[in-house]
């Protein structure tokens, strides 16, 4: 079963290591809640055996049992924290409209503070989450690995059949058409897809100048790298600012269900929010960052040389004047009689 005797692990270690709470199991966490939902358990039992006719004391006796059939250490946080929430709001439903003599919001607190407990730990593992949206993209670029395989599975053996243009053409648009979380990735592809038909050319013509195009593409985007960088993090960097400012300012005290359903609310619109905006940031076309960093530099270099042209003209006048100081008032004499 889910829930039995494990050491508890303190959350601050679970924020500081990589833990993904979406994917990850906690045995130790899982385990809290042990002791509140076979108490809950029992009381929803007796509360049955009096009204056998209760339709929500069944659906709520049915998700604790769901609950308790999860296995320990394979099953990932989160689906523990969705499936208590939804068993918070069944026991609320029953309060709302059960009298004070079968009440059940002693049992309802003590589940909402480990839901508060378990929201609070996922608001507070944000890094991990851009990780793992990262990730994703890389998964994605690692997926053109077969792309490249069987465009190199198709290089003839003869000179004569071989078509470098065609090659060009595939690596460039290998590479332009990527977005910035597939850049590197991609780069890495390309390069060492460009090293291993150099180094198993076995005096194959055609792959040698495939891999001399893969190694030649992939040198020129390296150039781009820094810009790469420069806006990832500038795609980045307020998302960070806007999230930890919410977890300074996010209060987690209060256990009431109404506390846990506000806080779990405004945690999942912000987490959503901000994965959405970076995933907008990723998914941008390198092509568009490389054209827009070239019209901001030649905007640049253009104003420069406005400013400074003024400047020169000035000072070629001044060289006139000079020359003209300089030169012999005798001969300037006489070639104003000559005319």
């Amino acid at each position: 079963t889910l829930f039995r005797s494990v050491a508890a692990v303190d959350i601050g270690q679970l924020i500081e290591s990589s833990f993904n709470i979406y994917l990850d199991c906690v045995p130790s966490e899982s385990a809290m809640v042990a002791k509140s939902l076979n108490e809950l358990s029992m009381a929803i039992q007796k509360l049955a055996f009096e009204y056998p006719d209760s339709i929500a004391l069944v659906r709520i006796l049915k998700i604790i049992r769901r609950l308790q059939s999860y296995p320990a250490f394979t099953t990932p946080l989160m689906r523990i924290i969705v499936a208590t929430e939804v068993l918070l709001r069944e026991l609320y439903e029953w309060g709302r409209n059960a009298s004070r003599e079968v009440s059940v919001l002693t049992h309802i607190n003590s589940l909402s503070s480990c839901v508060l407990r378990w929201r609070r730990m996922e608001l507070h593992c944000w890094p991990h989450i851009f990780v793992a949206k990262e990730n994703e993209f890389v998964a994605k670029a690692s997926s053109k690995w077969f792309e490249l395989y069987r465009f190199c599975k198709q290089i003839p053996t003869k000179i004569e059949d071989y078509d470098p243009n065609a090659t060009f053409s595939f690596a460039s648009d290998f590479m332009w058409n990527c977005s910035l979380g597939e850049y590197e990735t991609r780069l890495a592809l390309l390069e060492a897809f460009g090293m291993q038909l150099l180094h198993e050319a076995d005096k194959n013509d055609c792959a040698i100048v495939c891999g001399t195009i893969f190694l030649h593409i992939s040198g020129f985007f390296t150039q781009f790298r820094t810009l790469m960088n420069t806006s990832m993090e500038a795609a980045m960097a307020p998302l960070r600012e806007d999230i930890e400012e919410f977890c300074r300012i996010m209060r987690w005290e209060d256990a009431t269900y109404y506390a846990v359903r506000n806080s779990t609310q405004k945690s999942h619109l912000k987490i959503a929010r901000i994965l959405i905006e970076l995933e907008d940031g990723l998914r941008r076309p390198i092509l568009q960052l490389i054209t827009k960093n070239e019209e901001e530099t030649f905007e640049q270099n253009l104003g420069v040389s406005m400013a400074t042209a003024p400047v020169a003209k000035k000072d070629a006048k001044k060289d006139v004047k000079k020359d003209a100081k300089k030169a012999d008032p005798k001969a300037i004499k006489d070639a104003k009689a000559a005319k």
